[in-house]
């Protein structure tokens, strides 16, 4: 086997990996304190909105689990570690685009995805990740 085959082949299990991280942001739970009526349509407390801000993306945590996934997908493999614990740090998100804007999270999707960044849960998925290639196939 080549070298170049095998670095094609740590490509591919990385990205798995990478996805795998995604999936894991995008399955942290929903705001419970948030009704969702249709795909852009909430109703929230008048005392939540007082305390965490009038933006409807300030207390939607799917949207805001979705730029944080968004913002692992964009940074190199070797940063995501780096750029997730950045994140749950600062409690901000960069934009797209542009690095200089940055989105502020809910406090209670920062505490998910700190609980997310220092359990054992991701590093299992990733083991489960299915590795591809002829030694995979070769295996079953």
């Amino acid at each position: 086997m080549s070298l170049f085959h095998e670095l094609d082949q740590s490509c591919q299990r990385g990205q798995e990996i990478l996805v795998a991280i995604q999936q894991a942001v995008l399955a942290l739970p929903e705001n419970p304190r948030v009704q969702k009526l249709a795909a852009r349509c909430q109703v929230a407390m008048l005392a939540d909105l007082r305390q965490h801000g009038w933006d409807p993306a300030t207390h939607d945590f799917s949207q805001q689990y979705r730029m944080v996934a968004d913002c692992l997908g964009r940074v190199r493999l070797e940063d995501v570690h780096h750029c997730l614990s950045v994140i749950v740090v600062s409690g901000f998100v960069p934009q797209s685009g542009n690095h200089q804007r940055k989105f502020r999270l809910h406090p209670t999707v920062q505490q998910h995805l700190q609980t997310l960044l220092h359990s054992d849960w991701i590093g299992s998925e990733a083991q489960n990740v299915p590795e591809s290639g002829p030694a995979a196939s070769a295996a079953e």
